[in-house]
């Protein structure tokens, strides 16, 4: 555990347990191609931004059911 999650990591699969008012519970991250391009493509099919940083920074989505996860754009 570091910090305030503890981060458990299976090939492209990210999981992070969080301890965050905001981000409660385990939030998955999916590496995307392009994030912009993720975030358009998320939010035509009725998700919702949680909190968005940018590439390379914290862009979490909320999909229609409520599961929490980040996107993330490999360098």
């Amino acid at each position: 555990m570091a910090g305030n999650h503890l981060h458990i990591r299976s090939g492209d699969l990210n999981l992070y347990i969080m301890d965050n008012d905001n981000l409660r519970g385990t939030v998955m991250e999916f590496n995307v191609g392009d994030v912009d391009e993720a975030k358009e493509y998320l939010l035509a099919n009725d998700c919702t931004v949680v909190k968005w940083e940018g590439k390379g920074k914290d862009c979490y989505m909320r999909d229609p059911y409520g599961l929490v996860f980040n996107l993330w754009e490999k360098e």
